[in-house]
């Protein structure tokens, strides 16, 4: 193996390490960010909640 297949051959493992980092990363930030949106409308619906109760209190 020459010396410029061997350097193709490690930029080409390279880049498909980078896309592979890419992908966990991207999948990482979406399940954050689903997890987030969850929790943000458990804490809608708590509220909503707490509101309802403190209408039926007031009237």
């Amino acid at each position: 193996m020459s010396v410029a297949e061997r350097n193709a051959v490690v930029v080409y493992q390279g880049q498909k390490v980078l896309v592979l980092q890419q992908l966990i990363l991207h999948l990482l930030l979406a399940n954050v960010r689903q997890a987030q949106m969850a929790s943000i409308n458990r804490a809608g619906k708590g509220l909503n909640k707490f509101f309802y109760m403190l209408g039926l209190c007031l009237t």
